[in-house]
Formats: C-alpha cells, structure tokens, sequence
C-alpha cells in the first residue's frame, strides 16, 4: 500500500535521517579596517578649517568680561525695579476730586466756615452758593450752568484789570482751577 506524502512511517521503518537547514559560508572577506596596536577599531576625526578656528576664538575675545558684568547688574537692576516700585496709577477718582473741588470753593469762595459774615456776597460768590445747592438738589444741568457762568465772569476781570474777580490773581486762578475740576467730563 502507498503512503500518502507528508504521513510518517513509523519508527521501525529504516527512513533517512531528517534534514535540517544550514548556513554554508564562503571563505570570509578580509576587512579593509585594520584594528588599532590596542585591538580597537579606528575613529574617525573631522578636519576643521584654520578660518573657522579663528572665528571662534575672535568671537570668545571680543565679548569683554567687564561688559558681561555690566549687562548682568543691569539686569538684576531692573528686576528689582519692576518687583519693588508700584507703578499703579493714583487711585483718586474722578468723585473724590470733584469733592474736593467743592470743599475749596466752598471754604475759600463763599466763606463756608465763617457764620458772622458782616459784608454781603459778592455776585461770584452768590453763584457759586447757588452752584452748590443745585448740587445738593442733583440737578447737574443748572449746576454746570451756574459754574461756567462764573468761570466767564473770571476770566472777563482778568481781562479787564489786575485785580481779578476775587481781588487776587492767586484765587482767582485757584478758583478756575477748581471749577475747570468741576466742570470736566468724566
């Protein structure tokens, strides 16, 4: 009876060894590196141009040492200027200016400190008081209206003659300044 490929004959049958696979090489090539008298093979080293060289060490004297040191105590300098100084604007708002614009009018202008005032106010002084109480009342509009008829009557004196509306150009420059404060948007 045949025996179908690939089935084994038993033990007992005489069959051949079985083949394996081998590597046959030829004779090996000889290298054409040659190893080092210390048995280690060669390294390569790279050829560096003389212009190059130069270059580099050009480059390494040019930057004095004594510059290094001034760039780096700049440095630290301004770092501690920026962590130390405050450089928030002054938080005064434009309220508590116009607050205190009012108060100096007020204690300067229309004598709102003095009860016993024997002489009459002046027409400046009768606006400004007006002025004021258009303020309290919170009508703006009447309140403005009345300022910037002041601040016309200060500057038509100051044309007119040298003694100003409230008989010193000092004041009378305070007071502009106050109603400038006043009058300003915002």
């Amino acid at each position: 009876m045949p025996v179908p490929p690939g089935a084994s004959h038993g033990a007992s049958s005489g069959a051949a060894p079985a083949r394996t696979a081998r590597l046959i090489t030829s004779e090996s090539a000889q290298s054409v590196l040659k190893l080092a008298p210390d048995g280690r093979l060669p390294e390569l080293h790279l050829d560096e141009d003389e212009t190059s060289k130069k270059s580099d060490e050009e480059q390494g004297a040019a930057m004095n040492p004594l510059v290094l040191f001034g760039l780096l105590t700049l440095s630290v300098a301004m770092s501690v200027a920026m962590v130390l100084i405050d450089w928030s604007a002054p938080t005064t708002s434009r309220a508590e200016e116009r607050a205190r614009a009012r108060a100096v009018i007020e204690e300067r202008f229309f004598g709102g400190g003095s009860l016993n005032r024997t002489k009459p106010l002046e027409p400046y002084q009768e606006l400004l008081r007006d002025a004021q109480r258009e303020h309290f009342r919170g009508n703006i509009q009447k309140e403005r209206e009345l300022y910037r008829k002041v601040l016309d009557l200060l500057r038509a004196e100051r044309a007119a003659g040298d003694r100003g509306l409230t008989g010193s150009l000092t004041n009378d420059r305070l007071l502009e300044t106050q109603l400038l404060i006043l009058l300003s948007e915002g």
